[in-house]
């Protein structure tokens, strides 16, 4: 269900906490995603992001696992991607060539008080 939800939402754009930030996930030229390439980046995205986080869950419970260090491992090198990144992209979205860019909106006027 995971999966289906951020596939929908890649294809339209962004996921709902996408739009608090205004963020927008688009092909590398700016496109929208396909569902294809929505799918990969959340299959890629979870075996990096998704397997660091239940590393250090595991860690947590052994911390003296080999396994538990890799997967955390595993997590932190797509963050540590982002920040060695020319633009700034996680190692998944480079796999995945998409990439998320920052979209400014039109603020709504306010009414008068």
């Amino acid at each position: 269900m995971l999966g289906l939800y951020f596939v929908w939402c890649w294809r339209r754009g962004r996921t709902l906490a996408m739009r608090a930030w205004h963020l927008r996930v688009v092909r590398e030229d700016g496109r929208p995603l396909s569902t294809g390439q929505a799918a990969l980046r959340f299959v890629l995205a979870a075996l990096t992001l998704g397997t660091g986080s239940l590393g250090l869950i595991a860690v947590w419970k052994a911390p003296y696992s080999w396994g538990a260090w890799a997967a955390v491992a595993a997590g932190l090198l797509t963050v540590a991607w982002a920040w060695f990144d020319r633009d700034g992209q996680f190692l998944h979205d480079r796999l995945a060539r998409t990439r998320l860019v920052l979209v400014k909106e039109a603020r709504k006027p306010r009414a008068a008080a």
